[in-house]
């Protein structure tokens, strides 16, 4: 995966813009767990099981699949560990 330059334009397909979505929710799920803040837009516990099919019903054990998911999927997730 790799953002191309071309005459100084940067350009980045529907993919790049996927992978950075997981990633943003990943994250966003991680503060949650970690902090016990709540994100202002919506549940992203309910996102992030939308995204992975976890039947978790704690946002811990939700992330723990959502790890599992994004690295099933080829994904790095080291970070949200």
């Amino acid at each position: 995966m790799a953002i191309t330059s071309d005459n100084g334009t940067i350009v980045i397909d529907g993919e790049h813009i996927a992978v950075f979505q997981i990633l943003r929710v990943g994250f966003a799920l991680r503060t949650e767990v970690r902090t016990g803040m709540k994100m202002s837009h919506g549940s992203i516990m309910n996102l992030a099981k939308s995204y992975c099919g976890s039947p978790k019903r704690t946002k811990k054990g939700v992330l723990a699949d959502y790890v599992k998911w994004m690295e099933s999927n080829g994904m790095n997730a080291d970070r949200l560990k």
